[in-house]
């Protein structure tokens, strides 16, 4: 029987790779790109809308202006998330804010207006809001702030992917092979010798081709089919 916490342990590390480094108030601080996070959580819960999202209706953009010299605009969002993990479905309310505009040079220059501050607003609500279940919790736990970790964790990710590489690379092969299996037993049907050489030669460029696409050799498989050619008699 699993324990509470074991979801958390399971999403809460971060590849070191997708995150960036900003500053904020003097400080250095880590985020994790967003896209990333959204993967992340799409591999757990499903298809966003479906498996997790924003409760349809919930959403409210509030603006919030400041009659200061900047004439500064915040954009307030606020809205229910949704989970659905073993067949239980969950919610949890998000907020997140923007500034959307102000005048630069501390109010003596133009007025600047954040033409994507509504989608950054939602979009920094519902990947933070994720947070609170353990998504990417290593970062605001400041586990980043020790580069020992860090190092740790660059090389758990590499390893990861190098798994997940010779996993992908393994499932590209033997689709091949198999496709080319099919093919040649096609092509076998031909009677004539030369009209079979050359749809192995075709057959040869098609595994060449898909054999690049999917980052593998083609050597073995040409090989066999050059080997499969049948003489021609004078």
């Amino acid at each position: 029987m699993t324990k509470p916490i074991d979801f958390w342990n399971s999403v809460e590390k971060t590849n070191p790779k997708h995150t960036k480094q900003y500053s904020d108030s003097g400080q250095t601080r880590t985020t994790v790109d967003a896209q990333v996070k959204k993967k992340m959580i799409t591999e757990k819960f499903g298809i966003y809308g479906l498996g997790w999202g924003v409760v349809a209706g919930s959403e409210n953009y509030d603006r919030v202006h400041y009659d200061d010299e900047k004439e500064s605009v915040l954009l307030n969002y606020t809205a229910t998330a949704f989970f659905v993990h073993d067949g239980n479905r969950g919610e949890f309310p998000i907020a997140a804010q923007v500034l959307e505009a102000y005048r630069t040079k501390g109010g003596k220059g133009y007025k600047k207006v954040d033409s994507e501050a509504m989608k950054k607003v939602r979009t920094d609500a519902l990947t933070k809001g994720f947070t609170d279940l353990g998504f990417c919790a290593d970062i605001h736990m400041g586990m980043f702030d020790d580069q020992d970790y860090v190092h740790g964790a660059q090389m758990a990710a590499h390893a990861k992917e190098m798994d997940e590489k010779e996993e992908a690379a393994k499932k590209s092969y033997d689709e091949i092979k198999s496709w080319l299996a099919e093919q040649v037993k096609s092509a076998e049907s031909l009677s004539n010798p030369a009209s079979y050489n050359k749809a192995l030669d075709r057959l040869a460029e098609k595994v060449d081709m898909k054999c690049k696409v999917a980052g593998l050799s083609s050597r073995g498989f040409v090989d066999k089919l050059m080997s499969s050619k049948r003489e021609i008699k004078q």
